[in-house]
């Protein structure tokens, strides 16, 4: 552009072209240099713009490696403990109902305030020796079925040893009786 302004500083000087061919000429020039920054501008604002999504790709990748790492971690510390304390808890329930399905007799503190619900259904468990009194025991609390007996299915367990007596289920009345020494 320099170059053309010169050519026409010298062509209007030798008369080659008109004051009104250089004005010409001229806003040409100022428009095409206008035209020149507006795309210089451009151009940074996108080189802005893709340095920005170049850094913001690397972020990315950052953030990327760092939820793999995460990942690798959890996976490392957190699952694979998981999964072996699941192993060892499944081992521990195999073991305590393999134990438990032995076991024939019970002794209960008289502290004991509550029995829970289909607390000896899976037992061979046929009697329970109550540290307490018959009205101690009657004091306790004993959800529905506590003795895997129904009268759909009579369970094992028929007897609560007392210091005073005893309690014997009676599986045709489905009920348990008192019976005192």
């Amino acid at each position: 552009l320099k170059t053309a302004a010169e050519q026409a500083n010298a062509a209007l000087a030798k008369g080659d072209i008109t004051q009104e061919q250089y004005d010409a000429l001229q806003r040409e020039i100022i428009e095409t240099e206008q035209e020149l920054r507006n795309l210089e501008s451009e151009a940074n604002k996108a080189s802005d713009s893709l340095s920005k999504i170049g850094a913001a790709g690397e972020v990315l990748q950052n953030v990327g490696d760092k939820i793999s790492d995460v990942g690798s971690k959890l996976t490392t510390h957190v699952t694979v403990p998981i999964m072996a304390a699941g192993t060892a808890a499944v081992k521990t329930a195999s073991d305590f109902d393999s134990a438990m399905s032995k076991v024939t007799s019970l002794t209960l503190s008289h502290n004991v305030k509550k029995v829970c619900s289909h607390m000896i259904n899976y037992t061979p468990l046929r009697e329970i020796t109550y540290e307490g009194t018959l009205d101690e025991w009657a004091a306790v609390t004993k959800q529905s079925n506590w003795d895997g007996n129904s009268s759909a299915a009579p369970g094992n367990m028929h007897k609560v040893i007392c210091f005073d007596g005893y309690m014997q289920y009676d599986t045709e009345n489905h009920e348990w009786t008192e019976v005192r020494d």
